[in-house]
């Protein structure tokens, strides 16, 4: 589904479910601060409250995600923190090896981990 505005994906929120809820999310936006207000809403939406942070949500820049970085963090479990929320900021920067890693993962999703996925544009 296509959530245009951020208003729009806070009502995805309200309507839906956690057990229903995507495991994996695009955000695309050629400026900076949309693309930061989304990814506060996901942090502040997913991330369990009681949650410790370091435990909880991870992010990368893509020019630092190798392949093997990637499909680690996608796979792990935490036995403290039930659902974690990890975030691929500027992915229009992946390489191909950790694009196809990650098309990879995309067709069977640890339900344990949202997956943000964020680019100024789709390549």
């Amino acid at each position: 589904m296509k959530y245009p505005t951020l208003t729009a994906l806070k009502q995805y929120f309200t309507n839906t479910p956690p057990q229903q809820r995507t495991s994996t999310f695009h955000l695309i936006a050629a400026e900076q601060y949309p693309r930061k207000e989304a990814e506060e809403l996901l942090i502040k939406t997913i991330v369990p409250k009681n949650a410790p942070a370091d435990l909880s949500l991870t992010a990368y820049s893509a020019e630092a995600l190798t392949p093997m970085t990637l499909i680690s963090e996608l796979e792990m479990m935490n036995m403290f923190c039930p659902h974690r929320l990890l975030i691929i900021q500027h992915a229009e920067a992946l390489n191909s090896a950790t694009i196809d890693a990650l098309v990879a993962y995309c067709e069977k999703p640890n339900p344990a981990v949202t997956l943000v996925v964020s680019m100024e544009t789709i390549n």
